[in-house]
């Protein structure tokens, strides 16, 4: 499954890119954006992801 996003704000990337590299860090793994993504898409609704987003870059912290 290829998963297309269009229209995002380079600001939300950048933020995902951060917390993919934290949690890489933390776990010594090489989650890729696409997965980190998917995972993402299956345990949230679009708001809550939206929501989610907005709040790591607010400077909160992003739980799984």
């Amino acid at each position: 499954m290829d998963l297309k996003i269009k229209n995002v704000d380079p600001k939300d990337i950048y933020v995902i890119d951060k917390e993919i590299e934290q949690i890489n860090k933390k776990n010594h793994t090489k989650i890729s954006r696409s997965k980190f993504l998917r995972d993402l898409i299956k345990k949230y609704s679009e708001q809550k992801i939206k929501n989610k987003l907005n709040n790591i870059s607010n400077g909160e912290n992003f739980k799984q």
